[in-house]
């Protein structure tokens, strides 16, 4: 805080009848502060509950962004409905899944960080991570730990995703999530009726839903 400057607004009793105000003057007054170009971001917005008064705080701050100052939400779900105007009026742009899928070419680039590979042995990672860039650098480091040894990544690597899976996702997961999981772990594609048939869950669907959109290694 700049000397002579107040301090920000704080939520206190007297602006409970009227969120929305605050909050349009308390973005006001933070992007005054800011030094332009500036960037704001939210990272894993994914764990904000849908319900949460989050959501239309930030549609507000959205809209009093000044120029040269952008405001990044990083989430493995779409935008929530607060959102909806700030998207018809032009103000949000996404970068989806396709745009961040690493081409043949940038995961060449970035295994050439680490050692050269030929060309058959690079498109092999690739297929493994298809385009994912965290599981190419997982397959990556496996393979500079095998020396190289390409028959034995195949193997590594999904393991090093699985560990990623876990710590990411199964560990923090509700006991009804785990269960469904474990129950159609055995089986790489399914209908929706068939995960009901083999995890006795009757909300299969809509968990496959889920997984899908919030980019859990589902695909549709």
């Amino acid at each position: 805080m700049a000397k002579g400057q107040f301090p920000l607004p704080v939520l206190t009793a007297d602006y409970l009848g009227d969120i929305p105000a605050f909050t349009r003057y308390y973005f006001r007054e933070f992007f005054n502060r800011l030094r332009l170009p500036a960037v704001l971001v939210f990272d894993n917005y994914h764990e904000i509950s849908r319900d949460s008064a989050l959501h239309a705080a930030l549609e507000q701050a959205a809209q009093e962004l000044p120029d040269g100052a952008s405001l990044i939400v990083i989430s493995r779900e779409d935008p929530p409905a607060e959102f909806a105007r700030i998207d018809a009026l032009d103000r949000l742009a996404r970068i989806e899944w396709n745009d961040l899928k690493l081409t043949l070419e940038e995961a060449a680039a970035i295994a050439a960080l680490r050692f050269q590979l030929d060309a058959p042995t690079l498109r092999s990672l690739y297929e493994i991570s298809k385009g994912w860039a965290a599981g190419l650098t997982l397959a990556l480091e496996r393979m500079k730990r095998s020396g190289g040894e390409l028959r034995q990544i195949q193997g590594e690597a999904l393991e090093s995703v699985f560990n990623y899976f876990a710590g990411q996702i199964f560990n923090t997961a509700v006991p009804e999530v785990r269960e469904f999981l474990m129950r159609t772990a055995l089986l790489q594609r399914m209908t929706a009726d068939m995960a009901a048939q083999l995890s006795g869950n009757a909300n299969a669907a809509n968990l496959l839903d889920y997984f899908y959109r919030r980019r859990l290694f589902t695909d549709r």
